[in-house]
């Protein structure tokens, strides 16, 4: 029996998009009924998500043209164009693989679309821009800022659900269609009653923007940086932290300025300040991430930790991996170890030493860290 413990219900459209992934391996499909799992879980994310991101554009109300003006729209900021340009390479991507019946990459490319651009980064970046705080006390300047940051978000927001999910409708024609009846005042942007005879998305030329996805990645990288920051020295996910970055690249420093509420969003900091390559650490409560060779990303830990505690724990870590680096380098040295242990046996081990001396030397790194705080 291929399934003796049964089949999981996972509904026709997670079996659909399931049994077209697996299209990229052939003809013949080894089914893993756990996969078709995974893309019901899917399904479930879609669900939840756009029924999220409705509630920012329940009072939007989009046109034709809208789509193609969001590029020039005031308040644009590169999040949105950047999402754009990576909906763009995915509706590139899905026409031209559809064309050629290779439905397993137009599965992986809605996939990676979805979970890692849009809900990843973009859902969590437009938050704080859709819900603005009350124009009660704010410069007339301010106030229509924020009206057309806001404006831009929605636009955009609005822009991929609708989009995204003619894309993946031949895929996933259930949930999508369910989902596209659902959309805010979609007459005003098509009377088409179905999603089943709306045209499939093509090409939009101005939404290309490598520019604006790169100034995204560098942002990225920085958020990656100041969450390990985060979790080396297990600062609260609600205590905002005080972040700075050193760089001596021009274009990396208008990156990272132009994006300052992106970091604060993603990374939960309080504060993001540029230093100049050859400025001193406002203080000496700090710790250092390298995040590429032109940047680095600082942290200021003033308030947030116990450094007696902190020295305490990392002296406990030391005393546990100073063993094993022993007994891994006896090993290793042990006459004959060469010609009479396995070659897959000697890389393990050399694998294993080789982990433990890195622990042992960012441990050591942060020992000495704190202790000139301590000073």
């Amino acid at each position: 029996m291929d399934f003796p413990e049964g089949i999981p219900e996972c509904g026709a459209d997670a079996l659909r998009f399931g049994l077209l992934a697996y299209t990229i391996q052939g003809r013949d499909v080894n089914l893993d009924i756990k996969r078709v799992v995974g893309y019901r879980q899917f399904c479930n994310k879609l669900w939840n998500a756009v029924r999220f991101a409705l509630v920012y554009v329940d009072t939007f109300t989009p046109t034709p043209t809208m789509a193609v003006e969001i590029p020039s729209l005031p308040g644009v900021r590169a999040r949105d164009l950047a999402v754009l340009s990576a909906l763009n390479r995915t509706i590139i991507t899905c026409n031209t693989n559809m064309a050629s019946y290779t439905f397993g990459l137009v599965a992986q490319a809605l996939h990676s679309f979805f979970l890692y651009d849009f809900c990843d980064v973009y859902l969590e970046l437009v938050k704080p821009v859709v819900a603005l705080p009350s124009e009660d006390g704010l410069p007339a300047e301010d106030i229509e800022v924020n009206k057309q940051k806001k404006f831009a978000a929605q636009s955009t927001l609005y822009t991929c659900l609708e989009t995204f999910l003619r894309l993946l409708h031949p895929l996933m024609p259930f949930v999508t269609e369910e989902l596209w009846q659902r959309l805010p005042n979609r007459t005003a942007l098509t009377t088409v009653p179905s999603i089943m005879i709306a045209q499939y998305p093509q090409e939009v030329p101005s939404w290309d923007n490598s520019a604006a996805e790169a100034s995204l990645e560098a942002v990225k990288s920085c958020v990656h940086a100041g969450r390990s920051l985060r979790s080396d020295y297990k600062i609260a996910n609600h205590v905002k932290a005080n972040f700075y970055y050193r760089t001596d690249s021009a274009e990396v420093q208008a990156q990272l300025g132009s994006q300052e509420e992106d970091f604060l969003t993603l990374a939960k900091g309080g504060m993001f300040k540029f230093l100049g390559a050859d400025s001193p650490n406002p203080n000496k409560n700090m710790s250092i991430k390298v995040v590429s060779e032109t940047l680095s990303l600082l942290v200021d830990l003033t308030g947030l930790i116990d450094i007696d505690a902190e020295l305490a724990r990392l002296k406990k870590d030391q005393e546990r991996i100073a063993p094993y680096i022993d007994q891994y380098k006896r090993k290793i040295e042990t006459e004959g170890y060469a010609d009479k242990v396995p070659a897959n046996v000697q890389k393990i081990n050399a694998d294993k030493l080789a982990a433990y001396e890195s622990e042992l030397a960012t441990t050591l790194e942060a020992i000495i860290g704190f202790e000139n705080m301590k000073l």
